[in-house]
């Protein structure tokens, strides 16, 4: 059974480690709260 792509993170194709995919992937999802709460608040300050 084949993965889907996001999932296919592995140290042969991307240079990380499991531990750094994990963090990488909290992080990015952090960056992406922060955003998006950016955004929110522009809205209401208009």
């Amino acid at each position: 059974m084949k993965k889907p792509i996001h999932e296919r993170l592995t140290e042969k194709n991307n240079g990380l480690t499991k531990t750094q995919e994990v963090l990488y992937r909290r992080d990015f999802k952090q960056a992406k709260e922060t955003a998006k709460n950016i955004e929110n608040e522009n809205k209401v300050n208009m």
